[in-house]
Order: structure tokens, then C-alpha cells, then sequence
């Protein structure tokens, strides 16, 4: 409760413009709820599980004749144009390519007139201290990054899916 209550006058004195606090738990939320100072954010998430799939196939079974035909057309339009994708670990991603990731992501937010809330400063101060939690997806064309997915990983688990692209491309989603 103190930290909250100090964490406006820390804004304040380091000129930040706001702080947001993500993936609260029911008794973080009460207590928020009686901050009239802070806003509620609503959002939607998508949870996955793997019921003990052996692989894509084996996912693809599961589901009617029309969305595996509608999968297996995305798939192949993103094929067709050439694309080949590389899983990071943390600890082996270098500065070169937080600068392409961060730039993906900010991307993300410009083509929207938006700012980023994350600075390039936060990747590497993640990376420095949690390399084990981190994975990132490069999407390469002819050899050369054009796209990217960031994730934060915690048992078998990814969580937070951050992404961005240099430019756009037809089925090409994370």
C-alpha cells in the first residue's frame, strides 16, 4: 500500500508520464480498485494448451475440415514468400538485434500513431537480468530480419507477447 501511494510522486519527480501495472492478482486488484487516482485496465488474453499434441498434425486433427484448410492456406501463403524463422534464447541475443527487435516493436505502435511504452533501454536491462525468461522469434526474407515476436517465458509457459514487423506481409502473424 505505501508503494502505491508513494508511486505518483515518484512519476512526478523523474518526469515520467504515467505506470502501468499488468497481471495483478484478485487482492492486487481490490486494492487498486480503491485507488480513485488509478484507471482499470481491461483486456482480452488468449490462453493455448497443449492437450498433449505430438505436433502441428496432430493439432491440425482436432479441427474441422474448414479452419484446417484455412491454416494450411496461411501457412503456405507465408511459405510462398519465402520466410524462415529462428527461436532466440535470451542469453543469445546480441545488442544488434535488441536494436532490430526494439525497432520492430516500436514500429508496431508508430503505423498506429502511437509511442511505445517500453524503451530500448528496458530490453537490455531484461536481458541483463533475465536471460533464462526471455525468447524472441526472428521472421527472415532472403536471409534478412524483417519481423519479430518477443516472449517472456516461466516453466512451459510463454507469457507476453510483444511483436512487430518493418513492414507488412501477407499472412505473417504471431
Amino acid at each position: 500500500m505505501r508503494l502505491l501511494a508513494a508511486l505518483p510522486d515518484h512519476l512526478v519527480r523523474h518526469g515520467l508520464s504515467s505506470a502501468h501495472i499488468n497481471f495483478t492478482d484478485p487482492f492486487a486488484d481490490r486494492l487498486l480498485a480503491e485507488q480513485p487516482q488509478w484507471l482499470m485496465r481491461l483486456g482480452c488474453q488468449y490462453h493455448w494448451h497443449n492437450r498433449g499434441y505430438r505436433d502441428f498434425q496432430d493439432f491440425l486433427d482436432t479441427l474441422n475440415s474448414r479452419k484446417r484448410k484455412q491454416l494450411r492456406k496461411e501457412r503456405a501463403r507465408v511459405a510462398e514468400q519465402g520466410f524462415s524463422f529462428d527461436w532466440l534464447d535470451g542469453d543469445r541475443i546480441s545488442e544488434a538485434q535488441w536494436d532490430f527487435i526494439y525497432g520492430c516493436y516500436a514500429n508496431t505502435y508508430a503505423v498506429r500513431g502511437q509511442r511505445p511504452y517500453l524503451t530500448r533501454a528496458f530490453f537490455s536491462l531484461l536481458a541483463a537480468a533475465l536471460p533464462h525468461c526471455i525468447r524472441v522469434v526472428l521472421a527472415r526474407r532472403q536471409g534478412e530480419p524483417v519481423a519479430m515476436a518477443f516472449y517472456l517465458t516461466g516453466g512451459t509457459s510463454l507469457f507476453g507477447r510483444y511483436w512487430g514487423c518493418l513492414a507488412e506481409f501477407d499472412g505473417l502473424h504471431f
